[in-house]
């Protein structure tokens, strides 16, 4: 098999492909009612393939980990038959999100429902510029409003670690959906959660990995 070349340098093929909107917004999957779904955008998201997935996993297994969660698809659909799971991102803002909404849901809604009432683009960019926050709550929120109003969903960071994807053109973007927030900090409790690269994970014979990598 031949090597990939690319016919232009890699940052501007990752720029490009950064572009590329293969799913308007309103197409996006929508969880079961009354069933937890991620509560993220994500690219490379699972949720409109995630039937095969669920097809193709074994009978049964151990702990259940997912070093590259992101959306957390798989898990979400799966976690009503998990006895023990192990979610993992080297992204920390969304490690400290998926926290956050385990520990205390209430206070990131509240949050999160207070920047969707003040949504504009000059609301967006003061929030985006939101660089030394502390509480993890408020990371969280504002992680949350990023997510659902930024372009395509994406995460970016500059060199100096900071966000800087630019405001997306939704008409009515879905910020903050109580019901699922609440089902996924219920999903959430039997979980451990970890910030770390791939290889920190310890699965022993009998566990399930899956693998998602960007």
């Amino acid at each position: 098999q031949e090597p990939l070349i690319l016919d232009m340098p890699f940052e501007e093929a990752i720029e490009r492909f950064a572009r590329v909107n293969p799913r308007e917004p309103d197409e996006e999957p929508q969880g079961k009612p009354g069933r937890a779904a991620p509560f993220v955008k994500w690219a490379g998201g699972k949720r409109s393939i995630i039937d095969a997935l669920v097809a193709r996993l074994p009978d049964t297994f151990g702990t259940y980990w997912e070093p590259f969660v992101g959306g957390g698809a798989l898990f979400f659909e799966t976690h009503s038959r998990l006895t023990i799971a192990v979610l993992s991102d080297s992204n920390l803002e969304l490690m400290l999100t998926y926290a956050a909404i385990r520990y205390d849901p209430k206070a990131v809604i509240s949050k999160a429902q207070r920047h969707a009432k003040r949504h504009s683009e000059t609301y967006y960019y003061k929030v985006r510029g939101q660089h030394d926050l502390q509480d993890p709550t408020d990371l969280a929120a504002r992680f949350l409003y990023l997510n659902k109003t930024c372009y395509n969903g994406l995460y970016r960071v500059n060199k100096k670690g900071e966000f800087n994807v630019p405001i997306g053109s939704y008409a009515r973007p879905e910020i903050v959906n109580q019901e699922n927030l609440l089902l996924s900090s219920e999903a959430l409790q039997k979980v451990t959660l970890r910030f770390g690269e791939f290889d920190i994970i310890s699965p022993t014979a009998g566990d399930f990995v899956y693998f998602d990598p960007p």
